[in-house]
């Protein structure tokens, strides 16, 4: 995943740099978690995106990540045991 805006909540250092109050700051959401709540504080999640309405007004499925037969399935089973493993000694 790629880098996202996010919004300055409170003025402080973020990426090394000052950053003021309303300012946007574009993070990879692993850096980022360090300044959301419930790990920190200083960035607002950001807003959804624009979503693309077609020709006739409407917008589509797709847009929103419809689950369908293409989407990936959640994660139902059980991670695979430590059965067979020896422990260390």
């Amino acid at each position: 995943m790629g880098k996202v805006d996010y919004e300055v909540t409170h003025a402080r250092p973020i990426a090394g740099q000052w950053r003021e109050v309303g300012a946007t700051v574009a993070l990879d959401p692993a850096a980022a978690k360090y300044f959301l709540p419930p790990y920190g504080f200083g960035l607002k999640v950001p807003v959804a995106a624009e979503v693309p309405v077609e020709e006739d007004g409407t917008t589509s499925v797709k847009a929103f990540g419809a689950v369908g037969d293409d989407a990936p399935a959640a994660a139902t089973e059980k991670a695979p045991g430590r059965r067979g493993r020896k422990a260390k000694r």
